[in-house]
């Protein structure tokens, strides 16, 4: 047995009076309850609310870790634990903590407690948060080898739902948000490519079926299958990710310290998100959350006209870009020379645009939306023996 165990109770519609015998060197997390490391009588419990206990003891090793004044406390099974890879996960939590301050200026009010188990710790998931209480449990069943080369993200993952879920909540729009921020801390280790490849494709595969706003209440009234999960957790994440491009990352930062500020303690919907968006940005971004969480399109770019002329060793290239979808959204363009160079230009279209670049080299590629700021119909072909990617 996991020196970390879960209990899970079937749900009740009723209150208890639940009353821990704690052996010492022991501890139970009780989700909505608090942690207990001694005998205790608890009145009222709503196992509603939350259907786990975790209890801590036997052999297990203990890290105390301290990152923007917030204070870490990880539990790891002795069989999990590893010393080659323990500086590794360190650095990523520390991190992960320390950039998710910065990036949202509010302080957590509880210490974090990170519980490693041997056995899984749901269905569908390798990972659980209570926010509120700043408990964290994340599965180890492949041991902390894997954790940290290739599921790492987890952490970022759940770290995020301490300020959205925990801090503040916004329904199952949290999982948009910390999928979001998961994919921030991505791209601040290295890691992102191959991972945002996988995630692309599948809301690309599923977006036709169902828009964010309906897969939120469906899952709200406890509907799911892969289609609502794929539109609450990557398709939300990448419309945050498009509305960052369209705000400017300063502006939207703020916009995310704003909402949790605003929402701090109390359950916050979607129409909320976009007022505190507008107000910050001072914009209207109306046709942005039509676009994105009301709608089953996802941009898709195409270049037309081209025509490329030289004279005197210098290029000039023209063409047009169209978007079937008619989204309006600013659009990142690379063009990538004979010499492996390239420029980078940022044009808005609505519906289409027509873009000009001037190059000191013959153009081989042209690649839209290069750092996959948006999730759009990706594809490669040809134009006038131009390569053309749409990442």
């Amino acid at each position: 047995m996991s020196p970390i165990t879960q209990w899970f109770i079937s749900p009740l519609d009723d209150v208890l009076n639940v009353t821990l015998y704690v052996p010492n060197g022991s501890m139970v997390f009780v989700p909505y309850e608090g942690v207990f490391n001694s005998s205790v009588s608890l009145e009222n419990v709503n196992f509603s609310r939350s259907n786990y206990i975790f209890f801590i003891g036997g052999l297990y090793v203990r890290k105390d870790l301290t990152a923007s004044n917030i204070s870490v406390h990880v539990f790891i099974p002795k069989a999990c634990y590893r010393d080659l890879y323990w500086p590794t996960a360190e650095m990523y939590i520390t991190g992960t903590l320390t950039y998710y301050y910065k990036w949202l200026n509010v302080t957590l009010v509880n210490d974090v407690y990170i519980l490693l188990r041997l056995g899984s710790v749901g269905r569908d998931f390798k990972g659980l948060t209570w926010g509120r209480y700043g408990l964290i449990v994340i599965d180890c069943v492949g041991g902390m080898s894997k954790l940290v080369n290739s599921d790492i993200n987890i952490f970022y993952h759940e770290l995020a739902h301490l300020w959205f879920g925990g801090y503040a909540n916004f329904g199952r729009l949290n999982e948009g948000f910390a999928t979001y921020l998961e994919w921030r801390m991505l791209d601040v280790f290295g890691h992102r490519k191959y991972f945002f490849q996988k995630v692309e494709e599948e809301v690309i595969r599923y977006h036709s079926r169902i828009n964010i706003a309906s897969a939120l209440d469906l899952r709200s009234r406890g509907y799911s299958d892969p289609a609502v999960t794929a539109m609450i957790y990557n398709k939300a994440a990448f419309a945050f990710r498009s509305l960052e491009l369209v705000m400017g990352r300063e502006t939207f930062d703020r916009a995310l310290e704003d909402l949790l500020r605003d929402c701090q303690g109390t359950y916050c919907d979607l129409t909320t998100v976009q007022v505190v968006f507008e107000n910050v940005s001072g914009q209207d971004l109306g046709w942005f959350f039509e676009e994105w969480f009301n709608s089953t399109k996802l941009p898709d770019y195409k270049i037309e006209n081209l025509t490329l002329s030289s004279e005197s060793g210098s290029y000039s290239l023209t063409f047009t870009i169209t978007d079937t979808s008619n989204f309006i959204m600013p659009l990142e363009i690379r063009t990538v020379t004979e010499d492996g160079r390239f420029i980078d230009k940022t044009v808005w279209v609505n519906g289409s645009a027509e873009v000009s670049f001037k190059l000191d080299a013959k153009p081989m590629r042209i690649i839209l939306d290069p750092n996959e700021w948006m999730v759009n119909e990706n594809k490669e072909y040809d134009v006038n023996g131009i390569k053309v990617i749409v990442e």
